[in-house]
């Protein structure tokens, strides 16, 4: 470029700027001019208003002058005029002043009066929003004055306040359905909540904030919200959502050029992607980050990420890199006094001298880092006292304000009680004539309509007396025959409850029965070292049943759940305990699925079940007997374990080692930790169903120390809780889990005291049973 041009250009940029300040200069000296022409009214006010915004970012002092000046005439004004209009006006400009003074004293941290201006603001709107023509913009202001103060209170971290006062602007803002406010309360009630560690609510309010952006189309909203979305999903370890968010943010960013807040994104991307180890990709980010840094002159984040840099060098033993970088953040940091970086990064040095073998420069750093830590704990401490001061001095003012307003509401509720018990009295004594006039217009209509009545009565009693003699009759003949049907009601009584304890009696002689077929204590101890037996019949006998018997070098056990629960499902129980006693000698039947493969035949054959497509399907088939079972085989030499289920699983409960099945874990109080690893079996019963597949055999191997468990879906099914809800197969298997642990007996006693816990008041709604094996 040649010394004209550059000269020319200079010298065009010179006339601009001067263009520029002489137009500042003629609004501000024609502003002083209509002032000193001006009367002292309305018009005064409103000149005084905008000189004092004309003068707010050249001359402070004296823009907070001019607002007092026009603050002081307006109150005269409104004192003095009897016209409404009159003090309309000087109220919304004592509102516009009020509302300038706020913004200047909040931006230069005298908190006492910029809550003091916007209280001002907020009562001055309150006497405003019942005229119609002013109440919308009047309401706008007031929503803006309150989220103002809740700004101050979420600067001085007393959250609660800040809070109450977000609601209340947010409240506004829906009823005059400010799209603009409403987004920015919402976030702003967002960001309390994530301070306050309520990270859930924090999201719930992000969410709705970032809904109403998308509906107004406020991009650089949407951008920032998303970021404090991530920055949620962050604090909750999610990191995968937070990078999903932080991305989303950074795109909208990038799409309206805001350069902020691109960077920031940038930072917290590279920051998730080193915690992760994914270093090449953290200092890609961090790269860009920089650069833009550098670009807008944002020292701190230039010192922050020169910083992040070298430690991210240092995690890749990179010392000379990391020594370069951290040494450029640390001198940036002296420069501004960023305490929190000094500390920071000193740390890191030392760290790294440590690292290197220079234990010399590692201590130096070391006690930079303690001075700059020390440095920091003081200036909080300052910082705390100055709030406590700030808090009393406001609090003071509010009770202040408060009392006058009590006084003046006092006077006005007087004069209205007063009013209000005269314009009672009248009515009342009205009411008492009218009561009176129409008491004695009842009376004589009364007395005329009693005499023609008892006239009509005479002629009717007689009458009556005939009827009653012949009714006397018919009564005595109904008597008797009452009695008669009495007596015969209580034979019928007396038979019934014959039939009934008859019944109950078979019942419980059933019980007996089914009691001997299930294995006794003596036969389970002579098989199982250490077992449970949770059985929990619903109504007398049981559709549930638990089988075990030892064949050779394998021990056979199984737990079942048959159609239905009292006689029919006691009657299914009973079937199924005969047929795999029967099948068990059969030596064709080597594994665990082929037992359920024939025990399926038996059941089918006995019940006389047939296909879907047979025209001849039996009330069996509709019914759906069978039943579902977990049953195993388990290899006393080997410890190999054949299992195969119809719809019931097994759990198998161990300490813990990555194998490839489904899993739960868990911590235990002597800080082991435990897996549970679940079985799942074929989704179909043993009996006639529409799917008729071969069922499964799978095999695992099992350990010394593993515990096993089969269940029926009695435990899980049962409704119960503060909800009246089912427990849930995922709650029984932390159960489980829980006392894996604990001696076998102990175990039974926990999961009786869990279920009838659960299940409180309400009724058993099937039978239970649970059968724990410690292997």
């Amino acid at each position: 470029m040649s010394f004209n041009k550059i000269f020319f250009a200079i010298l065009f940029i010179f006339f601009a700027l001067q263009i520029c300040f002489a137009q500042e200069k003629t609004a501000i000296d024609s502003l002083k001019t209509l002032i000193l022409k001006d009367s002292p009214d309305t018009n005064k006010i409103i000149h005084l208003n905008k000189l004092a915004l004309e003068y707010l970012y050249l001359n402070s002092d004296l823009s907070v002058t001019i607002s007092n000046e026009s603050i002081k005439l307006a109150t005269k004004l409104f004192t003095e005029s009897d016209n409404n209009n009159v003090k309309i006006t000087s109220s919304i400009n004592i509102l516009k002043s009020c509302y300038q003074l706020a913004s200047y004293y909040d931006y230069n941290n005298n908190i006492n009066l910029a809550i003091y201006f916007n209280l001002k603001s907020i009562f001055l709107s309150n006497y405003l929003q019942n005229i119609p023509e002013q109440n919308k913009n009047v309401l706008k202001s007031k929503s803006i004055a309150l989220s103002n103060i809740g700004n101050i209170y979420n600067q001085q971290s007393n959250f609660p306040k800040a809070l109450n006062y977000y609601f209340d602007a947010l409240k506004i803002a829906e009823e005059i359905n400010n799209k603009k406010l409403i987004t920015t309360n919402l976030g702003n009630i967002g960001i309390i909540y994530k301070y306050q560690g309520n990270l859930n609510k924090a999201l719930e309010y992000y969410f709705k904030a970032l809904e109403n952006a998308k509906k107004i189309n406020n991009k650089t909203k949407i951008s920032s919200i998303l970021g404090n979305i991530a920055i949620v999903f962050d604090n909750q370890n999610n990191n995968k959502k937070a990078l999903e968010y932080y991305f989303k943010a950074l795109n909208i960013a990038k799409e309206i050029n805001d350069k902020a807040c691109i960077e920031t994104n940038l930072i917290n991307i590279g920051s998730l992607y080193q915690e992760e180890k994914q270093y090449e990709k953290a200092l890609e980010n961090y790269s860009i980050a920089l650069k833009i840094a550098n670009e807008i002159g944002d020292n701190n984040n230039i010192i922050v990420l020169q910083g992040n840099i070298g430690s991210l060098y240092s995690s890749t033993k990179k010392y000379d890199y990391a020594k370069k970088y951290l040494d450029f953040a640390l001198t940036g940091a002296d420069s501004t006094n960023y305490l929190l970086a000094i500390q920071e990064f000193s740390d890191k040095l030392s760290e790294l001298y440590e690292k290197t073998g220079k234990p010399a420069l590692a201590l130096k750093y070391y006690k930079k880092a303690m001075q700059a830590k020390d440095s920091l704990f003081s200036e909080d401490k300052n910082q705390e006292i100055t709030r406590k001061e700030m808090n009393f001095e406001f609090e003071k003012k509010q009770s202040a304000i408060k009392a006058e307003q009590d006084k003046k509401d006092a006077v006005a509720n007087a004069k209205k009680n007063r009013q209000q018990i005269i314009l009672t009295l009248v009515m009342c004594l009205l009411l008492l004539f009218i009561i009176f006039t129409l008491l004695v217009y009842k009376t004589l209509k009364t007395t005329r309509k009693q005499k023609q009545i008892i006239e009509e009565q005479k002629f009717i009693v007689d009458e009556k007396n005939c009827e009653l003699n012949s009714q006397n009759e018919e009564i005595s003949a109904q008597r008797d025959e009452i009695e008669a049907q009495r007596e015969s009601l209580y034979l019928q009584k007396n038979e019934l409850e014959k039939i009934h304890n008859g019944l109950k009696s078979s019942i419980r002689y059933a019980k007996q029965i089914q009691t001997a077929l299930l294995p006794s204590h003596e036969t389970l101890s002579n098989i199982f070292n250490e077992y449970f037996v949770l059985f929990k019949p619903c109504d007398i006998v049981s559709g549930d049943f638990y089988w075990a018997t030892k064949r050779n070098d394998w021990i056979l056990f199984a737990v079942a759940d048959c159609t239905g629960h009292g006689v029919p499902g006691g009657f299914m129980s009973m079937l199924g305990i005969s047929f795999l006693n029967e099948i068990i000698p059969n030596d064709n039947i080597n594994n665990a699925s082929k037992t359920l493969d024939e025990l399926r035949k038996y059941i089918i054959r006995s019940l006389k079940q047939k296909g879907i497509n047979d025209e001849n399907i039996t009330t069996s088939l509709n019914m759906k007997d069978g039943m579902d079972i977990a049953f195993c085989a388990l290899n006393t030499k080997t410890l190999e374990l054949h299992y195969a289920g119809a719809n019931n699983p097994l759990y198998i409960v161990r300490k813990s080692i990555k194998l490839e099945s489904e899993k739960l874990k868990v911590k235990s109080e002597n800080d082991q930790n435990f897996e549970l690893y679940e079985l799942k079996g074929d989704k179909m019963p043993v009996a006639i169903h529409i799917r008729m597949d071969n069922f499964t055999n799978q095999i695992f191997q099992l350990e010394y120390g593993d515990t096993l468990y089969l269940s029926s879906d009695g435990f899980a099914d049962q409704f119960g809780g503060n909800d009246s809800k089912k427990f849930k197969y995922s709650k029984l298997k932390e159960l489980l889990l829980k006392i894996n642990q604990l001696p076998m007996e102990k175990q039974l006693l926990e999961l009786e005291t869990a279920f009838n816990k659960w299940k409180g008041n309400l009724n058993q709604i099937d039978d239970v049973t649970i059968l724990g094996i410690k292997i």
